[in-house]
């Protein structure tokens, strides 16, 4: 029988670069590492259907997929979809898009295919981009923006702004559309 010899699998060379690697990467500055908590879900729940009841009515929220990031307080929605019920059980609002981050503030994100239907005054709102400021109360739509009021009337554009609070809409780039309204009338003194 021959004589054979064991061929490390392992060599000098080998073991050298792995170390070599190794030092390179640890070596790497604590500032340019990337932080993976903010990128990885704390839960991620699938199929989702989350009903909210109170004296107002019932809010009703469905998506495919939410991601929950606790430590960075928000949460995105995927593929979602909510309807609000006033309290006889009547749909007032619906809404939705194709992925929307909500924040623990009250400040949210949606984006593409966007919309939003107010049943109780026939008017909608789609958008490809929402950016809601809870604490100033303002909503801007980005991208394609189209406003309907009912009966024909709505406002199409490219960016959008609604202060919520002083009900006052505004659109500022590439505006098309009819809107009429009566003038209120002031008494005389």
């Amino acid at each position: 029988m021959k004589n054979s010899s064991i061929i490390p699998i392992f060599t000098k060379p080998f073991i050298y670069a792995v170390l070599f690697t190794v030092l390179a990467f640890i070596s790497c500055s604590i500032e340019n590492a990337v932080d993976i908590s903010k990128t990885i879900p704390d839960t991620i729940a699938i199929g989702v259907r989350q009903v909210t009841v109170s004296p107002d009515g019932r809010v009703e929220i469905h998506a495919e997929m939410v991601e929950v990031f606790i430590e960075e307080d928000y949460s995105v929605f995927h593929r979602a979809k909510a309807v609000e019920f006033n309290p006889e059980g009547e749909k007032r609002l619906e809404g939705g898009a194709d992925r929307i981050e909500a924040e623990g503030s009250g400040d949210g994100k949606a984006e593409g295919n966007v919309f939003v239907n107010n049943l109780k005054d026939d008017s909608s709102l789609k958008a490809d981009l929402l950016l809601l400021d809870d604490e100033n109360r303002l909503l801007t739509g980005k991208g394609s923006v189209q406003v309907d009021l009912g009966d024909g009337m709505g406002v199409t554009g490219e960016t959008f702004e609604a202060d919520i609070a002083r009900k006052t809409y505004s659109f500022t780039e590439g505006i098309e559309g009819t809107i009429e309204y009566e003038e209120e009338e002031t008494p005389n003194e």
